[in-house]
């Protein structure tokens, strides 16, 4: 596949110079993308619905712990690796590598209503790391989401995820990373 060096340019330009997480993640998964997917996710983002980000703070502020004065943030690692347990990947995201958006949302996320199977013995009133993958994010949460920060940070995951192996270290990595973008953005409106 051939992706013409004025397109690459554009992209950069919306995405900002990228880090070397995005570089990694842009050589891993460069023979598997869709180059018409790309150029619609890049010209036309997904941004269409959700709330405001301050609409988005008011409603999770509240469940937001503090140390000393200071914000923590949710533990990313624990929340991803619950994440990848919580169903068989290599049946869901299959084909292409599927952009994945970082949330913080109330609770855990459930792995279906009748077996949620939640970790967390609170009764989900913490924090936590939640992610959206792209085929569900128009129905996720019913739209009350703050997609204008969630689609600055974003990574994606293939069939890999879930499964003892490399590629799926790497998917934590690129998750971890996004995810504390996420918050360093989301700490600065405060």
């Amino acid at each position: 596949m051939y992706i013409p060096k004025e397109l690459i340019r554009q992209i950069i330009g919306y995405l900002g110079q990228p880090d070397f997480a995005t570089c990694l993640s842009i050589k891993f998964f460069y023979n598997s993308i869709d180059k018409d997917y790309l150029i619609n996710r890049i010209m036309n983002p997904p941004v269409e619905r959700g709330i405001g980000i301050q609409s988005y703070i008011k409603k999770i502020k509240p469940y937001m712990e503090q140390k000393d004065g200071q914000y923590i943030m949710p533990d990313v690692e624990k929340d991803f690796e619950r994440f990848g347990t919580l169903h068989s990947w290599y049946k869901h995201l299959v084909g292409r590598p599927h952009w994945t958006y970082p949330v913080l949302w109330i609770g855990e996320e459930p792995r279906y209503e009748w077996d949620p199977r939640f970790s967390d013995k609170t009764g989900q009133k913490k924090l936590h790391w939640r992610f959206v993958i792209d085929y569900v994010y128009k129905e996720y949460l019913n739209g009350e989401l703050p997609y204008e920060l969630m689609y600055k940070y974003n990574f994606q995951l293939s069939n890999y995820f879930g499964s003892p192996s490399e590629v799926n270290e790497f998917h934590k990595r690129c998750a971890m990373y996004q995810c504390q973008e996420f918050w360093n953005e989301l700490i600065s409106f405060f």
